[in-house]
């Protein structure tokens, strides 16, 4: 799941249990399927949104803001998934400026911060 200011993009499966995946909109109050996302990855989990610790994210994103350094950042985005190096559930704040510098904090789906790299 991708989370931007204005809309959230996910991939979800198709039916409980299912390895295919279907992309999700939420936009201007609506939600609408916007089309097929693919299939699950291997040694990849599929994540219970609801035991994502919302309320950790206004800490992530103050964080990214703080230690990213950008100064006039132009994209600032949240991704939850499966973190591409060991498979385990995360989320990362991203920050960038027009240019492209800038960013991300990633943390646990607890919001606990596990690295923040920039660059």
């Amino acid at each position: 799941m991708t989370v931007y200011d204005e809309y959230v993009i996910a991939a979800v499966p198709t039916a409980p249990g299912a390895q295919t995946l279907d992309y999700w909109e939420y936009r201007a109050g609506a939600v609408r399927r916007s089309g097929p996302a693919g299939t699950v990855k291997d040694g990849d989990p599929v994540i219970d949104m609801a035991a994502v610790d919302w309320d950790a994210l206004p800490a992530l994103l103050e964080r990214s803001a703080r230690d990213l350094s950008v100064a006039k950042p132009s994209s600032r985005y949240v991704i939850v998934d499966p973190w591409m190096m060991d498979h385990v559930p995360c989320m990362r704040a991203y920050l960038s400026d027009e240019y492209g510098r800038g960013g991300y904090v990633l943390a646990g789906t607890d919001g606990q911060v596990k690295k923040v790299v920039s660059g």
